[in-house]
């Protein structure tokens, strides 16, 4: 995960489904000392697939790693050999464990204050950091933790997956609460109606996945350059991503 000048590699390892994903791919995609293929496979292995709220998927609690590779990867029409044996895409599991939050949020199981089906959104952000709130923290599904706290760039990020839902979830916000949580830059990061916190800031990182999702939701002019770079294929053929056509 990281190397240090005074003390070599961290002991941390990314292995399993998230965020990171793109790292790998850009990685094997190297023309010259790149990844062996196999790391792949030994990636995928620590994968673990489950069922949530009446969706099975591969699961990872924050929507964030569901989210952050697919901003620049185009997985909707392939599938590496993990995801050609469940006969679906990295696509689909985004678009599953999206509404496993959705309907957690229905389930509210903690009763926090607000949480319906177009009040939902469970990912890293800030937070209140007061009382028993957290602060900037990655929340989610069980295990990870959930104290009310919901973030406009879950749903804003997902809006490819769920565009229905996301879009409903994304008004209702700016129709409830415009005055408290909207700024010149858009949404601010997060809020807690149980704890009556607005975050008094605005975070590119979480920004700019709502952008580039729009985008590729409305155009797909994101993934149609990014998708064109004969390195993003070689990473992904080397990773044996295969194009794949599911029925729907």
């Amino acid at each position: 995960m990281g190397w240090f000048p005074d003390r070599g590699f961290s002991k941390s390892r990314w292995i399993g489904y998230n965020e990171a994903m793109i790292l790998l791919t850009l990685g094997l995609s190297a023309a010259e000392g790149a990844v062996p293929e196999k790391f792949w496979a030994e990636w995928t292995s620590g994968y673990k697939w489950g069922t949530n709220y009446q969706f099975s998927y591969v699961q990872f609690g924050s929507l964030f790693g569901h989210q952050y590779s697919h901003c620049w990867i185009d997985f909707r029409n392939n599938a590496d050999a993990y995801m050609q044996e469940r006969r679906m895409t990295y696509f689909e599991n985004s678009r599953r464990a999206t509404l496993a939050q959705r309907n957690y949020a229905i389930a509210n199981p903690k009763g926090h204050a607000g949480y319906s089906s177009n009040l939902w959104g469970l990912t890293a952000c800030d937070g209140p950091g007061k009382s028993s709130y957290l602060g900037y923290s990655a929340r989610g599904l069980p295990p990870e933790p959930d104290d009310g706290t919901i973030a406009p760039t879950a749903v804003g990020a997902s809006i490819v997956f769920t565009p229905g839902e996301s879009i409903e979830a994304l008004r209702t916000m700016y129709a409830r609460y415009r005055s408290f949580l909207w700024t010149g830059y858009g949404f601010r990061d997060a809020f807690n109606l149980d704890a009556k916190w607005w975050d008094p800031d605005v975070l590119g990182i979480d920004q700019g996945p709502i952008l580039i999702m729009i985008e590729n939701y409305l155009n797909g002019s994101v993934w149609k350059k990014f998708m064109r770079n004969e390195s993003i294929k070689r990473g992904l053929e080397r990773a044996g991503f295969k194009s794949v056509l599911l029925a729907k």
